[in-house]
């Protein structure tokens, strides 16, 4: 049977001729290679793009140590013959051999480092400058969109010739990639740009010239296990964020905001009981207007230089600053001020014995002048501690306002630097400031203050100024839909526990508590300055009392407010056990009790 299916195949071969037998047996061994390949095919490691890494040592806040550098889990080390390095130095930025394999690694925040972010291949397109073509290298998914790492590039620290010359903050304790790409992706802005390990650049051109990634070496100190660098000395680890994507986000965050726009209504500062002759009031003379309104009234007076524009009588604006025999602290009931402006019948213009008053632009020079306490150490290391959104930069306005003196604060906040707190930048250790604003209250931090003013605001009110400033900046809004969301619950869960943990650990460790309520503040200012002034062991100058009268509210003042409770049932259920609690620990400790208005539900 055998010899008969030879002799047949042989037959068949001869008819298929000498070609077709060639091309037939090539084909049989190019399939057996290529099945072989298939089987016995692995991964080469050296084809994973990991994030370049280095890690300064010491303590945090001092300057940079010596870096060490490690690979991504299962990653090799690239190394390149024209950039030496060590074995065991990994870096983001190099082109692996073969994009179609190749994944960037990034480390979240809140993940242990055995558990990668796994992110987008790289792209092929490149962003560009005005001052050079640039690659793009690893791209990867944060914040809801394709961020790409554009390189190392050489800073100078000018402000007039930096890389990135549109915004700017700096937080050197907490600074993360994702940290500054909000805030860069708030202002609209696609170039970001992280320095010296906690400095945020942003800007729609860069301005600099690339220098090999290596010098770029530092770490983000809010993330210390990260592959993501934070810049280094001079030297700007640059990012770029996808554009349409980021102008998308942009269009919708300013859907869901909630921001008026400015307008006189906003320089209003109340209807205020006249008893002073016009000639005391100022030396400049009222002038009698028969189109008066608020517009021109303030108009008139910044053009003379006078911080308050005074309108009574339907027709009369008067310019002025206040005095010690023209007070301005005590507002009368706006319905007092029902006289119509002639030139404008919607507005008010005073009433009998009493006139409408607006704030100019004009800065008072009485408190124009302001320095650091030197020399170093010369004043008792006190903390300004509150919980977030208990208006701490409010009363550091006032406290800057009423002394001279700057404040400083733990967190070195880039944006309220650039808004006038120059003590901002200083080290909070160095006792060159008057007070350090601080949210922390675990024992350890509290030890190493001297004492402490410790700032208390209703936590209903506290609560939903801080949930504004996460969503909308200093002094914007949020959104009426963020308050229908279980991100709003659950920060109403977890920061109405810490409202109460701040107050409780600083009553119980701190050597030296001085307590004031944001309340209290509003309604006897002058006074509840004095109170702090004391404590303070600073000379109460009169003069800068005044201009504190002027300019009360500062540049961080919201405009409104909800008109709607956001709190269910079950969250004022919970607050007011804990209003309670630091009641009773305010009582047992001899401190300033808790105003009533705490308490919306029942009696103290």
């Amino acid at each position: 049977m055998v010899l008969l299916l030879t002799v047949k195949m042989q037959r068949a071969l001869r008819r298929i001729g000498t070609r077709v037998r060639t091309l037939l047996i090539f084909g049989v061994i190019f399939m057996a290679i290529l099945v072989f390949q298939v089987a016995t095919w692995k991964p080469e490691s050296d084809m994973s793009a990991p994030l370049a890494v280095s890690r300064r040592t010491g303590d945090g806040e001092a300057g940079a140590g010596r870096a060490s550098h490690r690979p991504a889990p299962g990653a090799a080390p690239v190394r390149q013959a024209s950039s030496p390095r060590l074995d065991n130095e990994v870096v983001w930025g190099e082109r692996p051999r073969e994009t179609d394999k190749v994944f960037s690694e990034i480390r979240k925040s809140n993940q242990p480092e055995s558990s990668p972010l796994q992110t987008s291949p790289l792209a092929e397109t490149g962003g560009k400058s005005n001052t050079t073509s640039l690659p793009l290298l690893n791209t990867v998914f944060l914040l809801g969109m394709n961020v790409s790492y554009m390189g190392c590039y050489h800073d100078n620290v000018l402000p007039n010739r930096r890389a990135l010359q549109d915004d700017f903050f700096a937080d050197y304790r907490r600074m993360t990639i994702e940290k500054c790409l909000a805030h860069c992706r708030r202002k609209g802005l696609y170039y970001v740009g992280l320095e010296f390990g906690g400095e945020c650049y942003c800007g729609k051109n860069i301005h600099a010239v690339p220098v090999p990634t290596r010098e770029c070496n530092m770490t983000c100190p809010g993330r210390h296990t990260s592959r993501v660098t934070c810049g280094g000395v001079a030297r700007i680890a640059i990012y770029r964020m996808d554009q349409k994507a980021l102008e998308k986000i942009h269009k919708e965050r300013l859907k869901q905001r909630a921001i008026p726009i400015p307008t006189i209504a906003d320089s209003y500062r109340g209807c205020f009981r006249i008893t002073t002759a016009p000639e005391q009031i100022s030396p400049s003379p009222p002038w009698q207007d028969d189109r008066l309104s608020p517009v021109r009234c303030v108009q008139r007076c910044t053009t003379k230089l006078f911080t308050l524009a005074v309108m009574g009588n339907f027709t009369t604006c008067q310019c002025a600053n206040v005095t010690a025999g023209f007070r301005i602290s005590n507002a009368s009931g706006d319905e007092n001020c029902n006289y119509p402006c002639a030139g404008n019948e919607e507005q008010r213009c005073g009433g009998p014995g009493h006139a409408s008053i607006y704030r100019t632009n004009v800065e008072d020079v009485r408190c124009s002048h302001q320095e650091f306490i030197v020399p170093d150490h010369s004043r008792r290391l006190i903390a300004l501690a509150s919980f977030p959104g208990s208006g701490n930069t409010w009363v550091r306005h006032l406290i800057e306002k009423a002394t001279g003196i700057y404040t400083g604060s733990f967190y070195n906040d880039g944006d309220l630097y650039l808004k006038g707190f120059k003590g901002e930048r200083e080290n909070w250790r160095r006792g060159n400031t008057i007070v350090v604003k601080t949210h922390r209250h675990d024992e350890e931090h509290i030890q190493t203050f001297d004492g402490a003013i410790l700032l208390i605001r209703n936590p209903y009110r506290a609560i939903q100024a801080e949930h504004n400033r996460r969503l909308a900046g200093h002094t914007g809004l949020a959104g009426a839909k963020s308050y229908w969301t279980q991100e709003w619950v659950g920060y109403v869960k977890g920061g109405s526990q810490t409202w109460a943990n701040t107050a409780l650990e600083w009553i119980k460790h701190c050597k030296k508590l001085f307590v004031i309520h944001y309340e209290d503040l509003r309604k006897d200012l002058i006074g509840q300055i004095k109170r702090i002034l004391t404590f303070l062991e600073v000379p109460v100058s009169e003069e800068r009392l005044l201009c504190v009268e002027t300019d009360k509210d500062g540049k961080f003042k919201r405009r409104r407010h909800l008109d709607f409770d956001p709190y269910k049932a079950e969250m004022h259920e919970a607050i007011d056990i804990f209003i309670r609690s630091v009641g009773m620990a305010l009582q047992l400790n001899n401190l300033t009790k808790i105003p009533q208005e705490y308490y919306p539900h029942d009696p103290v």
